[in-house]
C-alpha cells in the first residue's frame, strides 16, 4: 500500500512539474497564429488534469487537488477581466478553462466545483467575474478563485464532497470513465 502510495505522489509531483515546464514553454514559443498556442495550452492542460487532480476511485475529490493545479499555471494565462472559459484573442483562460471546460460541455472536475460553492450558496461565475463581495478584495482572477477555493474548502465535510461528487458525475456532460 505505501508504495502504491509512494508511486501516486511521485507521478502527480512530476506531472505538476512536466505542467508548469510546458506552460511556461508555450507563453515562450513563438507560434503563427494565437489559435496555435491555444490549442497547444488545452492539449497539455488535458494531458495532466487527470494526474494531478485524479477522479478513478475516489469516494470524493480533496479542493486543494484544484488548488496545486491551478498555481502552478502562470498569471500570464488568466484573464483580467471575465470571459466565457477562454479568449482567443488575448490568449487568456478563466480557471473552469484550464479545467476543461467548453461551452455546453460541463466536465465532472467543472460541475464537481461548481456544486461545491453553490452548497454555500455561492455563484462560480459571479466569484469569475469578480462580482462575489467576499473576494472583492484579491487583486487579480488567479488569486481570487484560489481564495475562493480555498474558503469552499474549508466549509464543506468529507461528507459533503462525496455526495457532491456523486451528483457531479450524473450532471456533468462528460463520459465518466471508472479507470481514469
Amino acid at each position: 500500500m505505501r508504495q502504491r502510495l509512494s508511486y501516486k505522489t511521485y507521478t502527480r509531483t512530476t506531472a505538476l512539474q512536466i505542467l508548469e515546464s510546458n506552460l511556461n514553454k508555450c507563453l515562450e514559443q513563438g507560434y503563427l497564429n494565437n489559435w496555435d498556442k491555444v490549442k497547444n495550452v488545452i492539449r497539455i492542460n488535458k494531458e495532466f488534469v487527470k494526474d494531478v487532480i485524479p477522479i478513478g476511485t475516489k469516494t470524493y475529490i480533496p479542493l486543494t487537488d484544484f488548488i496545486i493545479f491551478l498555481e502552478i499555471v502562470p498569471e500570464e494565462l488568466w484573464c483580467g477581466s471575465p470571459v466565457f472559459y477562454y479568449d482567443i484573442d488575448r490568449f487568456c483562460w478563466d480557471a473552469l478553462g484550464f479545467l476543461g471546460e467548453k461551452i455546453h460541455k460541463s466536465t465532472v472536475r467543472t460541475k464537481y466545483l461548481q456544486l461545491c460553492f453553490a452548497k454555500l450558496d455561492i455563484s462560480i461565475s459571479e466569484v469569475l467575474d469578480n462580482e462575489e463581495d467576499l473576494f472583492l478584495k484579491y487583486k487579480n482572477n488567479k488569486e481570487r478563485f484560489l481564495a475562493a477555493i480555498g474558503y469552499v474548502a474549508q466549509r464543506l465535510t468529507k461528507a459533503d464532497l462525496k455526495q457532491i461528487l456523486i451528483k457531479a458525475k450524473k450532471l456533468s456532460d462528460e463520459r465518466f470513465n471508472i479507470s481514469e
